[in-house]
């Protein structure tokens, strides 16, 4: 990261871009949206405190913040032992405008605007009016390309080869003005050069997470995620799902919300129980079917249709009424097969139990949650925000 620097006459969007994605390349996080504060808790003199806590640590009503801290969004303040502190306002409801507003006092910093000016605050009055005006759009512009890299964004655009700001508002955090900035500007890169996809290691922090989140779809009965190509819902057997699609993104994310997580047991590549799920006997090979000591079936794979008789351990191993794809092996918590919805051989021999019977268990337990804890994981999303 340069610290060479000098005020120049106009912003520097390539440096505040290069800058942006540097920081998110090396703050070691996989999934989004990115995480602002973390990036901030880990930079050794640089801090973040809320306008509340300002406020109750000396005495001031909010309007009295606002006018000390010369903001009401947020603001950088660099100390005179060379500690920085970022303020924000946390009485902002809107989520994705607060999450800039922390991004745009972080790109202050990071692109060194104080040391520049030698200025402990930069407000308005402090600066002349083309100073103030380069490290603003400075500073917007590094808040936009670290909240929503356009390489990220590219990689949902590879699977669903168009986006729309609704997508990018709820997987990126964004505010919707901010998102909508994000479509322009890949939108004004495509016409004036057909660039459709631009490349960053950063990508390879992200890209299995991203993946995951556009490939997937979540089954409306029983509330699980899988894969897109899969046929059925491997808990339940159904097909009433809603895909992660740009079309339907912003409903796969909030019912996503709701996904719940069942039973089943740890496989090896060889999609075999390292541990029989009836006796526990631990001492299995990678490649046995049955289990010595009790004899279950310890490689969970498709039956087919319901079998009308009682069948055996061996019985079940030696099965062919199951489908191609089901005989090679399943999830360890797959009731049916998610290529043809024939039923597992772990759910016939009843070592998983049923989803419904798990799924009312499941529902029990939160109803029995505080609210204080069910209010702690919600997520509030507004759009129309001014950054």
């Amino acid at each position: 990261m340069t610290t060479c620097r000098s005020i120049t006459n106009s912003p520097d969007y390539a440096y505040a871009q290069s800058i942006a994605y540097d920081t998110v390349l090396t703050c070691n996080q996989k999934n989004l949206p990115i995480s602002v504060k973390k990036i901030i808790r880990d930079i050794p003199n640089l801090h973040i405190q809320k306008y509340t806590s300002f406020a109750k640590k000396n005495d001031l009503t909010l309007d009295e913040v606002y006018e000390e801290l010369d903001s009401e969004e947020g603001c950088l303040w660099m100390r005179k032992d060379g500690q920085f502190i970022i303020f924000y306002n946390d009485t902002v409801s809107n989520i994705g405008r607060s999450r800039f507003t922390i991004a745009h006092e972080l790109g202050h910093y990071l692109l060194k605007h104080n040391e520049l000016t030698k200025k402990t605050n930069l407000s308005r009055y402090s600066l002349s009016e083309s100073e103030y005006d380069i490290f603003e759009k400075e500073a917007n512009y590094f808040a936009k390309r670290l909240l929503a890299p356009i390489p990220l964004v590219d990689t949902y655009l590879v699977n669903w080869e168009t986006i729309t700001a609704e997508c990018i508002e709820f997987a990126f955090d964004t505010s919707y003005t901010v998102a909508l900035h994000i479509i322009n500007d890949i939108d004004k890169r495509y016409r004036n050069s057909n660039i459709v996809r631009e490349h960053h290691p950063m990508v390879n922090n992200f890209i299995d997470f991203i993946n995951r989140d556009s490939q997937t779809k979540l089954c409306l009965t029983c509330k699980t995620l899988q894969p897109t190509k899969e046929k059925f819902c491997k808990i339940c057997s159904g097909k009433n799902f809603l895909e992660s699609a740009y079309k339907t993104y912003t409903s796969f994310y909030l019912e996503r919300t709701n996904e719940m997580k069942y039973s089943g047991f740890k496989l090896n590549e060889f999609y075999r129980a390292t541990t029989c799920p009836k006796c526990g006997n631990e001492q299995l090979t990678e490649t046995q079917n049955a289990c010595q000591v009790c004899g279950t079936n310890i490689m969970n794979r498709c039956l087919g249709e319901m079998p009308e008789y009682p069948m055996t351990p061996s019985e079940t191993i030696q099965s062919s009424g199951g489908c191609g794809q089901g005989q090679y092996g399943l999830s360890g918590d797959a009731r049916f097969c998610p290529f043809c919805g024939g039923i597992t051989s772990f759910y016939y021999q009843r070592l998983l139990k049923s989803w419904e019977d798990e799924k009312e268990e499941q529902e029990k337990r939160l109803q029995t949650l505080p609210n204080s804890f069910s209010n702690n994981t919600s997520r509030v999303f507004a759009s129309g925000a001014t950054n």
